[in-house]
């Protein structure tokens, strides 16, 4: 499977009828005729024609497409029996942006594979799990998920961190995902900038503003009393110009950063493939009186995930005072994080609108389309959850679709979303 940068679709897309139909999800008469063409194998020569697509495609990640992919493998897996798996692992799609596997999730077994050498072995990632922790899984996958793990490439032997999308059907797990962005690279970065720092002072930072990347990954370094750019690896224009992407206060970051390696922190940068502002988790360490730093962008939901786990990592080492560093955020961002009391059913922190602490939770109150005890049990059993409801955008002051995920720790739920969700049956994540 091919590392790829990834770009996440705007809104979910619909899917071909013929998919749905395969899948039965649509009404008779909008089905595809008995006499549709096929081609030698038995499959639906439109079904093979456009997995086939998709797998060999050279563009960026899209996780519309991936659920598409899903979709096709399940519906040909309808129509052909287990000569689906064979089809899979007799195509040349090794190169691909994207990994098809099919897993009995019984046996464990991979059945399919797109990437040669690792159909007929066991799934590492369900073999790693004990029986109570392999069930809650199951359950927690519904009628799809977002799951993120780890990957061993069976030619190369380097653990990849991997996103897939998991859907059940009959006694398989069938899925689809992409190699996500290595952390390891963004701190390889850091670390040559710091080198070249002390090796040549500020003439380093000549360096890198003189020979502009439009590679995604590039280094950003920020004096740390004024928090003024002094060299930006990307657009040295902005060399000069107050950084205002990092959402939290930059007294409160310095400070943390004297105690710390560093710390991932999330900013809205101006991406340089696209020039559209995008969402970036980047690594910072405090050097000398500089802020070295790089990252890399990721969907939103990503993007959500990091920033209630890095809360909850704050929180661990600073405890409740972290509630108030969240409330001093001012955060005007539609990500913003909040804290619920999960004992009082209240509003604990809010780096949007503070004013809202002590206000009684939309979400532990049960409006949310899921009741208080299902959502705590989902939290006390599993990493965290999501929600999707409707919600009030407080920046557009229209309702919206919204996502949310959220995790316990202690009394406290930590949670951030995003708005303008397209939903369908496929898109549940538990």
């Amino acid at each position: 499977m091919r590392r790829k940068s990834v770009v996440l679709a705007g809104s979910a897309a619909a899917v071909a009828l013929g998919l749905f139909a395969s899948l039965g999800f649509l009404p008779e008469d909008e089905a595809l005729p008995a006499g549709a063409p096929q081609n030698a194998t038995g499959f639906q020569s439109g079904d093979a024609e456009r997995l086939a697509e998709l797998m060999r495609q050279d563009g960026d990640v899209s996780e519309d497409d991936i659920r598409e992919i899903v979709l096709l493998a399940i519906g040909m897996y309808g129509a052909n029996g287990e000569a689906m798996f064979d089809h899979i692992n007799d195509q040349p799609w090794n190169d691909s942006a994207y990994r098809l596997f099919v897993t009995g999730y019984e046996t464990k077994d991979i059945v399919a594979d797109s990437s040669s050498g690792a159909a007929g072995a066991k799934s590492a990632i369900l073999e790693s799990y004990a029986k109570d922790k392999y069930d809650a899984l199951l359950d927690g996958i519904g009628d799809g998920a977002w799951i993120e793990h780890s990957y061993l490439d069976p030619e190369t032997a380097d653990d990849l961190l991997t996103r897939s999308w998991v859907v059940p059907h009959d006694e398989y797990l069938f899925a689809a995902g992409y190699v996500m962005p290595a952390p390891n690279r963004i701190l390889e970065i850091v670390e040559e900038s710091i080198a070249a720092y002390d090796a040549r002072g500020e003439l380093a930072f000549e360096s890198i503003n003189a020979s502009p990347s439009v590679n995604p990954h590039y280094p950003l370094i920020i004096d740390a009393g004024t928090m003024e750019v002094v060299a930006h690896g990307a657009f040295p224009k902005l060399v000069g110009t107050e950084f205002a992407g990092i959402g939290i206060p930059a007294a409160s970051l310095v400070e943390e950063l004297e105690d710390l390696q560093g710390v991932w922190v999330y900013t809205t940068v101006t991406n340089p493939e696209n020039g559209e502002d995008s969402q970036k988790r980047s690594w910072l360490v405090l050097h000398e009186g500089y802020l070295f730093s790089s990252g890399y962008y990721y969907p939103a939901s990503e993007k959500v995930i990091s920033i209630v786990r890095d809360a909850v990592e704050r929180y661990k080492m600073s405890g409740p005072a972290v509630l108030t560093d969240i409330n001093a955020l001012r955060d005007d961002t539609p990500h913003y994080l909040f804290v619920l009391d999960a004992e009082t059913n209240t509003v604990a922190a809010h780096s949007s609108f503070p004013d809202r602490v002590g206000a009684n939770s939309f979400i532990l109150d049960g409006k949310a389309g899921k009741a208080r005890e299902q959502i705590i049990e989902e939290l006390v059993w599993g990493t965290g959850t999501w929600l999707d409801y409707s919600f009030l955008d407080p920046h557009t002051g229209s309702p919206d679709h919204k996502r949310t995920y959220m995790e316990l720790h202690d009394k406290y739920v930590f949670g951030s979303g995003y708005y303008g969700t397209v939903f369908s049956q496929f898109t549940h994540v538990p």
